[in-house]
């Protein structure tokens, strides 16, 4: 729709230029220029004065107006435009959203009386919000909003919705099909404070531990988490890179044998030294303080579904506050900027923001699956004492 008002404003308006921007160059030239259905399917051969310009994202008009295209994620090129109108992709998800809005184009357009067309789906009660609801309440005749929830639009089947909500988190489901503003909804985890709580502890006798290993590939980290079967907590955390593998088994090794020989989950994908190294710790005992210790290993492939897997049952651990863990500044920081991705058939993919990293949240989300259904019910320490109570029972009566 947009697109198309664009492409008419064109053609009926001489001399003019006019700009559509997606949040990134890429992702105009995929979404306006790429894809078969947007404007290859709607510009008229006979209103185009040239070919379109696929280097310099431009279309010429035989009625001299022009049609640019541009991405956000280089807001200096956005500059100095003289543009009579605008569409702005996804503006939600700009990352200089505000900034590319208020500095360089409504000057330019209160200049020109020209206007705006701003479509997106929510991310959190940002600055696109801000405006949805000015634009609610706006009595001067400047801006006007509109929502189109898919449960009311008709333009997916009922049955496909069913199926979307039944596989994703009630709040991503609200967001992306439902258009519901959320707080932190531009991270996956919701209130992840609330599940802040206690420090780091040393192992205790006695007490059973299960073991998380994200494994570093060349600019990531390598992160290990321990929880105590026993609470859900997080007791146990280590963080480090840039050693070679034979060391980050030593640090695995290490920890496990601390943390009385924790089970360890970990990161065996495909393609990577996670998989060579999963394979040594189960089939070579290591031996450290002169003592042979056959460690307890269950290797974890990566695949898209089984990363989603393992994030979503994450995902309600904290919504329910399952666990708990100490205030690591990585991790928690990490949880926070945790996002996804639509795919354009309606697939999530769950991933770190761009130059961030997830080192931590998966690490984490190992230790979490390790748990098993003990993440719904702790082994807790009164259940030992009753066990210990049968026991001597029935050794009195043999």
């Amino acid at each position: 729709m947009a697109l198309n008002i664009l492409i008419e404003a064109c053609c009926s308006i001489k001399n003019k230029t006019f700009g559509y921007i997606a949040p990134t160059y890429s992702q105009a030239k995929s979404i306006a220029v790429i894809d078969p259905m947007m404007l290859k399917r709607y510009i008229p051969e006979l209103v185009k004065a040239k070919p379109f310009n696929e280097s310099d994202l431009r279309q010429e008009f035989i009625t001299g107006s022009v049609l640019e295209i541009k991405g956000a994620d280089n807001p200096d090129s956005i500059r100095g435009v003289g543009w009579q109108g605008v569409v702005l992709e996804e503006w939600a998800t700009m990352r200089h959203g505000r900034q590319i809005w208020e500095e360089i184009l409504e000057p330019i357009l209160r200049e020109n009386g020209g206007w705006a067309i701003f479509i997106y789906t929510p991310k959190g009660k940002n600055f696109a919000y801000e405006y949805f609801e000015r634009a609610k309440i706006d009595k001067t005749g400047d801006w006007m909003c509109s929502q189109l929830r898919a449960s009311q639009s008709g333009l997916i089947d009922a049955n496909e919705l069913i199926k979307a909500r039944e596989s994703m988190p009630e709040r991503l489901y609200a967001q992306e099909f439902e258009c519901s503003f959320l707080e932190d909804a531009t991270s996956v985890f919701h209130d992840v404070e609330g599940c802040v709580s206690g420090n780091i502890e040393p192992p205790q006798p006695g007490r059973r531990y299960v073991m998380g290993v994200d494994l570093g590939r060349t600019n990531d980290f390598s992160v290990i988490t321990v929880i105590d079967i026993g609470t859900n907590k997080v007791v146990g955390f280590k963080r480090f890179g840039d050693c070679a593998w034979s060391l980050q088994k030593e640090h695995i090794v290490t920890m496990a044998k601390q943390y009385n020989n924790a089970h360890i989950e970990i990161d065996a994908s495909g393609f990577s030294a996670g998989s060579v190294i999963a394979e040594d710790l189960m089939t070579h005992p290591i031996v450290e303080d002169l003592k042979i210790c056959q460690l307890s290993v269950s290797p974890f492939k990566f695949t898209g579904q089984s990363k989603r897997t393992l994030v979503e049952k994450l995902i309600v651990t904290i919504e329910q506050k399952l666990i708990t863990f100490p205030r690591i500044d990585e991790l928690v920081d990490e949880l926070k900027a945790f996002t996804y991705e639509m795919s354009d058939f309606g697939n999530i993919r769950y991933t770190a923001p761009e130059g961030l990293h997830d080192d931590c949240v998966m690490s984490l989300g190992l230790a979490v699956w390790a748990l098993g259904s003990y993440v719904y019910a702790p082994i807790r320490k009164d259940r030992f004492i009753k066990k210990a109570i049968v026991n001597r029972k029935s050794i009195r009566s043999m």
